[in-house]
């Protein structure tokens, strides 16, 4: 597990599955890739890159976050402001100042209008909604 705070937001960074934690991220020339088992699978091509959760690991290219899979292979095009790990199938997504939620193939699948969310933990998440703190669940 990872914490780190992003304004008034803490989060921590659960890794899902034994085959996430096989892959290391590392920095090289101020950009970030993977390893597995020491050895480089995914170039350090990214501007920053979280670990993988549920198979695919956000990645930032040019200021615009999306995914990659294990293989390197961009699942979600490079289009959001921001980008949280996967937890119970969705991550949440910055566009436009608002968060929202996204599948593995990058439908929206909760609507872009919160102020700030939280990843699900047994199917509900905290959001903030006009100020408004309160709790939703998987649509």
């Amino acid at each position: 597990m990872a914490d780190y705070n992003e304004g008034n937001k803490i989060t921590v960074r659960k890794l899902i599955s034994d085959e996430d934690e096989k892959y290391e991220r590392f920095e090289e020339h101020w950009k970030y890739g993977f390893k597995k088992d020491g050895v480089i699978v995914i170039p350090a091509e990214y501007d920053d890159a979280w670990y993988f959760s549920e198979g695919v690991a956000a990645v930032e290219r040019d200021c615009m976050w999306g995914y990659i899979d294990t293989a390197g292979n961009e699942v979600i095009p490079c289009k959001y402001n921001a980008a949280e790990a996967f937890s119970e199938g969705l991550a949440e997504a910055l566009r436009n100042d608002k968060w929202g939620y996204i599948d593995r193939i990058g439908k929206e699948v909760i609507p872009f209008i919160f102020d700030c969310t939280s990843e699900f933990e047994n199917g509900k998440a905290d959001v903030n909604l006009d100020g408004k703190p309160g709790t939703i669940d998987k649509l």
